[in-house]
């Protein structure tokens, strides 16, 4: 995720190991990186979140120059899932960068933390504090979007629109543009791709309030993709 004054925020799913090679330590793992000049790479930091937890499907977007959220999903230590058991496997965390440091919330936020089997995911920008998460339940079938608000002190998040169905059945992958909105109405583009169709992108507007509402069908191509990948022209 590019920041302010050439930082650069990488996120990985991190692991350690001892000096026979068996697993020590799991954890989602975030670097802050200063590009120089002529393209060499200064390593400024090292950090950890979703600490003692195997991480995958992060994806992630800016939320202002020196600010972004990240959504992972905690990979369940067991396959079982009993009544009652809370699901990180939807889970979005606040990073901020100060002084050359990055600075993780303590307090990430899980959605539908009652489900279970959620894979593919993307996260853009929608307005000032405020993003898109898209995400599949593959149990259900269904692409859903859930539209989050940031509070710019506390950094606490809370949904404020969906989870929104935007498509139903497996999907190769999903992605999400962060769209600039100007004057107009915020909105938000999705587009995803199922096995032996063409390609399909939802498109919703975003209320003021941070509400979902006139979701319309868009194609983007006319034949079968197996990957792709798209942002915003400048």
């Amino acid at each position: 995720v590019p920041l302010s004054s050439s930082r650069v925020a990488c996120l990985y799913p991190g692991r350690t190991t001892d000096e026979q090679g068996h697993l020590k330590h799991i954890y989602g793992g975030a670097a802050l990186l200063h590009a120089l000049e002529g393209g060499k790479i200064s390593i400024l930091g090292r950090y950890k979140f979703a600490n003692g937890h195997m991480v995958e499907s992060i994806a992630a977007t800016a939320l202002s120059p020196n600010s972004l959220v990240a959504a992972y999903r905690v990979v369940p230590a067991s396959t079982a899932h009993k009544m009652g058991d809370v699901s990180a496997e939807l889970s979005a965390v606040w990073m901020g960068m100060e002084d050359d440091e990055l600075i993780i919330d303590a307090k990430p936020m899980q959605l539908e933390s009652d489900k279970v089997d959620m894979t593919i995911r993307d996260v853009s920008l929608v307005s000032q504090n405020m993003f898109s998460y898209t995400y599949q339940s593959k149990a259900e079938q269904i692409v859903k979007m859930a539209v989050v608000r940031v509070d710019p002190a506390t950094h606490r998040m809370s949904i404020t629109g969906g989870p929104q169905v935007l498509g139903r059945g497996e999907m190769d992958f999903l992605h999400s543009i962060s769209l600039p909105n100007g004057a107009a109405s915020p909105t938000t583009f999705s587009y995803f791709h199922q096995p032996n169709h063409t390609g399909m992108a939802e498109v919703c507007r975003v209320s003021p309030e941070g509400r979902v509402a006139d979701c319309r069908d868009v194609m983007w191509g006319d034949h079968t993709f197996q990957a792709a990948s798209g942002k915003i022209g400048r």
